[in-house]
């Protein structure tokens, strides 16, 4: 039943390609004068729906082939032949009137019957009743019990781990009755014996885990004993006081009156000193214009005479620097 589905599944998507190829192409798919769109739609649509049918026959029954006929097949046949009648009539009868006359009524018979076949009340009366059985009821054979596979022994726990829990245990009998001090300072050293033999397990065991939170749990308690170690302790005696010798009083100090300042001595004047006058230009006034060569005004003792002056010519100032008869 299965590889005849399979069979049907491949027909249909192997015709389905060669349908759409027959459009485009139908040299490839049809042979001979019958090239034409149409004869590839006819031949390979019509085995496609042909696999598909059969396929629902095989896979749901009949009456899932039926309907499929009726409100999908047909239905699709009768839309494509209203638009072009080539494709589902043949040439002498290509009218979309035929078309319509045909498919039609065959859409409708095929979805009244496959509603006559879906309904729930004919397909509960079609199906048969289970006969009673009068035969004689089948005696089960009793099941033979199988042994059970054994479990797996658990790994003996570590000396050390062993050591720590009695040590343990013992720690915590004592604590029920221990009312002095050297009582609980005994438990506090069987609990820290207890911590250390656990932290001794060693990594590879499977009790290392547990042992190193027992050993945290075992320290805990220990750090309780030695609170009550404490609380038994005397009270420590207050210490001595030490004598200390007054202070000698410290003299009080003599009034010394402040000594009167010393006038600071008035500055000296530092001499300023008086520029020397400078001396009086040689004056060469006199008093009028003197007639002469510069030559016989040296041997006067008159010389040098600048503008302004009335014996200052532009002859005499032959050099023109503003000077004339220059000594």
């Amino acid at each position: 039943m299965k590889s005849l589905l399979a069979l049907l599944s491949l027909l249909f998507f192997l015709c389905v390609p060669l349908m759409v190829l027959g459009l485009i192409r139908p040299s490839i798919v049809v042979r001979g004068r019958t090239q034409t769109r149409t004869r590839a739609v006819q031949i390979y649509g019509g085995l496609a729906l042909l696999s598909l049918t059969l396929g629902f026959v095989v896979h749901s029954g009949i009456g899932v082939a039926v309907g499929f006929i009726g409100i999908i097949a047909l239905p699709l046949m009768l839309l494509v032949g209203l638009i072009h009648p080539p494709i589902v009539l043949p040439a002498n009868r290509r009218s979309r009137k035929t078309v319509a006359k045909i498919y039609l009524p065959l859409t409708l018979f095929f979805i009244v019957f496959g509603a006559i076949v879906f309904d729930p009340d004919t397909r509960q009366a079609e199906t048969p009743t289970a006969p009673e059985s009068t035969s004689e009821p089948e005696v089960t054979p009793e099941p033979v019990p199988v042994a059970p596979e054994p479990e797996p022994t658990p790994e003996p726990a570590p000396a050390t781990f062993q050591v720590a829990v009695n040590q343990a245990t013992r720690a915590a009998e004592q604590s029920q009755t221990a009312a002095t001090l050297e009582s609980w300072d005994d438990i506090a050293r069987t609990w820290d014996e207890a911590a250390t033999s656990m932290q001794e397990v060693p990594a590879t065991s499977s009790y290392y885990d547990r042992a190193q939170e027992k050993a945290i749990e075992y320290q805990a308690n220990a750090d309780i004993a030695r609170q009550k170690v404490q609380s038994f302790a005397p009270p420590a005696p207050a210490p001595e006081p030490v004598f200390q010798p007054e202070p000698e009083p410290i003299p009080e100090p003599v009034f010394q009156p402040e000594p009167e300042p010393i006038p600071e001595p008035e500055p000296i004047p530092q001499p300023v000193a008086i520029p020397e006058p400078a001396p009086a230009p040689e004056s060469n006034d006199t008093g009028g214009y003197v007639s002469g060569s510069c030559a016989k005004l040296r041997g006067m003792g008159l010389s040098n005479f600048r503008p302004g002056d009335p014996n200052y010519t532009k002859n005499r100032d032959r050099d023109g620097d503003g000077i004339a008869c220059e000594s």
